[in-house]
């Protein structure tokens, strides 16, 4: 009932489930790289492979980040976890499960570090892989 998914711009689209565990968003991501990366795209006289690349905060508590809700910084966590997607092949997900440090300080670090792997130290994470594609 409160699951939602919205355009936020372009060719980005936000999965908001407030209720998902770690492993639902997991879960999630997986079905969500599948179902877009399984086939390529017919586009008449050839076929495109399309995949995602995605980030994903799945912290306890998310609507509640250090006490206090902020939408802004966490997209700013959920961007940087996207770009590490990119950084390291595309067609997949990398999930933020934990926090080593509060999110003030990891979002310090990744302005400071312009979004470097400096930071993986500081969040726990796992990634999501999406279907092998065709050459």
């Amino acid at each position: 009932d409160t699951d939602m998914v919205l355009r936020w711009g372009g060719e980005e689209f936000l999965v908001y489930a407030p209720g998902a565990s770690a492993a639902h968003a997991g879960e999630l991501a997986r079905r969500i790289l599948d179902a877009v990366g399984g086939a390529p795209v017919d586009a008449g006289t050839c076929t495109v492979p399309v995949t995602v690349s995605a980030g994903v905060l799945a912290l306890p508590d998310s609507g509640s980040l250090d006490g206090a809700p902020d939408w802004q910084r966490a997209l700013r966590l959920a961007d940087w976890a996207l770009y590490r997607g990119k950084a390291n092949g595309r067609n997949q997900a990398w999930i933020v499960t934990g926090l080593a440090a509060s999110m003030a300080t990891v979002l310090a670090a990744i302005d400071a570090a312009e979004g470097g792997t400096e930071v993986e130290g500081m969040v726990e994470m796992r990634c999501v892989r999406g279907p092998a594609q065709a050459r």
